[in-house]
C-alpha cells in the first residue's frame, strides 16, 4: 500500500515538472513532449519499478533518449541536404556523397538505439526488461493508432478518464 502511495507521488511530481517545462515550450514542441512524458509514464506503470529504480530508470531512460533524438536529428539534416542536392540537380559524386553519409547516420542512429536498449538490461530485472523491450518496440506502432483514431475523431486513448489506450496493457 506504501508503495503504491509512494509511486502515485512520484509520479505526480513528474508531471508537475514537465507541466511546468510545457508552460514555457514552443507551440510545435508541446505535442512532443506531450508524447515524450506519456511514453514515460508508460513505461513506469508497465515496469513497476519502485521510487528508487524508478528515479535511476528515468534518470538514465531521459538521456539516452536524447542521444537518440540527436542522432535522429542528424539524420533528418542530412536527409534534407540530399533531397536539396536532388532538387538542384547536383553532381552524381555530391548526391552519392550525401547518400553515403544519409547511409552512415541511419546506421549510427541504430547503434544509439542499440545501446540504449541494452543499456537498461544491468537496472533491470529479466521481466521488467522484457516488458521494456516489447513496449519500446510498440510504441511508436501503437502511437500511430491513436493518433489516427483521433484523427478519425474517435479519440481513443488520449482523451481524460480513456484509459491507457490500446496495445499498453500488459497482456497485450
Amino acid at each position: 500500500m506504501l508503495n503504491s502511495h509512494i509511486k502515485k507521488v512520484g509520479i505526480i511530481i513528474l508531471l508537475i515538472a514537465l507541466t511546468t517545462s510545457f508552460v514555457t515550450a514552443q507551440p510545435a514542441n508541446k505535442a512532443k513532449e506531450r508524447i515524450k512524458m506519456m511514453k514515460k509514464m508508460k513505461l513506469l506503470e508497465i515496469l513497476s519499478l519502485d521510487e528508487q529504480n524508478s528515479e535511476k530508470f528515468l534518470v538514465k531512460y531521459s538521456a539516452y533518449e536524447k542521444k537518440v533524438e540527436e542522432q535522429r536529428m542528424a539524420v533528418d539534416a542530412t536527409a534534407n541536404e540530399l533531397g536539396a542536392a536532388i532538387k538542384k540537380d547536383a553532381s552524381k559524386d555530391e548526391i552519392s556523397n550525401l547518400t553515403e553519409k544519409l547511409i552512415n547516420s541511419q546506421a549510427k542512429l541504430n547503434d544509439v538505439y542499440l545501446e540504449k536498449l541494452r543499456a537498461f538490461k544491468t537496472i533491470l530485472e529479466p521481466k521488467e526488461y522484457a516488458k521494456f523491450l516489447v513496449f519500446e518496440s510498440k510504441f511508436m506502432k501503437e502511437l500511430q493508432k491513436i493518433l489516427l483514431n483521433m484523427a478519425k475523431g474517435k479519440g481513443k486513448g488520449l482523451r481524460p478518464g480513456g484509459g491507457r489506450g490500446p496495445g499498453f496493457d500488459d497482456n497485450e
